[in-house]
């Protein structure tokens, strides 16, 4: 006599809502080859198989799963297995940004749900990792800034997981600077630098000795005494809040500076010669070096430099520095005015290839004209002509005046282009594709 199959059901490890379920049945004995599996279990649970597919696990496939399995000679066998579907621990990560560069970063979770007796796994940039529920904070840099991840094992071994993005801003930097040493009564010329940061900067702070302040990028120059002299501080505020600090150190001399006054003939025409000159006084002569600078990088090294002559683009402020006996320095400036005959030039542009291009320099009567473009063009006169004009001749054309020796130049765009679209005559009763 051949006895009874018999049969195990087991479930695979611990489920997790969400999961997989997966059900497994062990036969043994009876009559070979088994002839039939059948499962059952909640929800109208079931299978033919002696190890059904994996299936989603939710909250209503709690209960009993049921196996039975038949023999060649139709004996039968039950076992059952009953699946318990564990809740999973919710979870939400914050973080204290955004912030600058320097500061304390904090990074946090909030776990619920599941079943308590929770671990937890961080990881982040710049190799962050913790395995608490909230890591200890730490200076942030830039590298510090993206995303962290926590994740929540409760005890019965189900996972969630929750991020948040650390925004951490590049702090600006900044240099101080100072024309330093100097005199007594010398002007104090202090200077900042900011790069970095988010680029666009609100606001600048000043402090120094005797009781120095100021919201400028470069404060106003202002004459010093010994009084003055220290460490000047400056901080820059970017437009995300992030600062930067920089500082200079200014020497003064027990030496008295030189005064300077500087002049010119300004203001003239365009073309005419510029005359600068400077008048040096007290500190204590003889003054051994004078510094000329201003526009299109001039400079001399003469107290009434050589005249010369000089055009719109070298209208500005030129600055004249003195050097006396005992290396004490004064400064003066003066701005230059420039004037050039009024002139409006335009063309009849744009036109197609081989029209004549019309130029018109729209400036005053009398005047004298020169004219230079592309494709080695010249001409004189207020309104030439150019005809014939081909793709080549597009470009820039200048026209300077002069009117009387008052010397002028402006330019004007050209552009020679086909710009008719194009036509096709087709005979009656035609196709054409295009």
């Amino acid at each position: 006599m051949v006895a009874c199959p018999t049969i195990t059901a087991t479930v695979n490890g611990a489920v997790c809502e969400g999961g997989t379920i997966t059900l497994q049945s062990t036969p043994s004995g009876g009559a070979l080859p088994y002839t039939s599996f059948a499962w059952s279990g909640p929800n109208g649970y079931n299978a033919n198989v002696e190890d059904p597919a994996d299936f989603q696990a939710n909250m209503s496939a709690n209960g009993s799963y049921t196996v039975t399995v038949t023999d060649q000679l139709g004996c039968t066998a039950t076992a059952s297995v009953t699946v318990v579907v564990n809740p999973i621990p919710t979870i939400t990560a914050q973080n204290n940004g955004p912030m600058c560069a320097g500061a304390t970063a904090i990074v946090s979770s909030s776990p619920s749900g599941g079943t308590p007796g929770y671990s937890f796994q961080w990881t982040g940039p710049d190799f962050f990792g913790a395995f608490v529920e909230d890591p200890s904070p730490f200076t942030a840099t830039a590298a510090s800034g993206g995303i962290y991840q926590v994740k929540v094992t409760d005890s019965k071994g189900c996972t969630s997981t929750a991020t948040t993005t650390l925004v951490v801003n590049a702090k600006p930097n900044v240099m101080a600077t100072n024309n330093g040493p100097l005199c007594v009564g010398a002007n104090l010329d202090l200077k900042s630098n900011a790069t970095g940061g988010s680029g666009n900067y609100s606001a600048f702070n000043w402090t120094g000795p005797n009781g120095f302040g100021s919201f400028l990028e470069n404060p106003t120059p202002f004459p010093v005494n010994l009084v003055n002299q220290g460490t000047y501080h400056v901080t820059v505020t970017d437009n995300q809040g992030c600062t930067g600090t920089s500082s200079t150190i200014l020497s003064v001399s027990n030496n008295n500076a030189p005064n300077i006054t500087a002049n010119s003939n300004s203001p003239l025409c365009g073309g005419n010669l510029l005359s600068l000159n400077s008048t040096p006084s007290v500190g204590t002569p003889p003054y051994n070096a004078f510094a000329w600078a201003g526009p299109n990088n001039y400079s001399s090294n003469q107290e009434d430099p050589t005249p010369f002559v000089v055009f719109t683009n070298g209208a500005g402020t030129y600055t004249v520095t003195v050097t006396d006996n005992k290396n004490c320095k004064g400064t003066a400036s003066v701005v230059v005015v420039v004037t050039e005959p009024l002139m409006n030039p335009s063309s009849n542009s744009p036109i197609c290839p081989g029209a004549t291009l019309e130029l018109y320099a729209n400036g005053p009567g009398g005047a004298t004209y020169n004219w230079v473009g592309p494709n080695n063009f010249s001409a004189q006169g207020s309104n030439p002509t150019l005809p014939n004009a081909s793709p080549a001749s597009s470009g820039t054309y200048t026209v300077t005046v002069n009117e009387n020796g008052c010397i002028g130049t402006k330019t004007v765009s050209v552009t020679v282009e086909d710009t008719q679209p194009p036509s096709i005559s087709c005979p009656p009763n035609t196709t054409v594709a295009a």
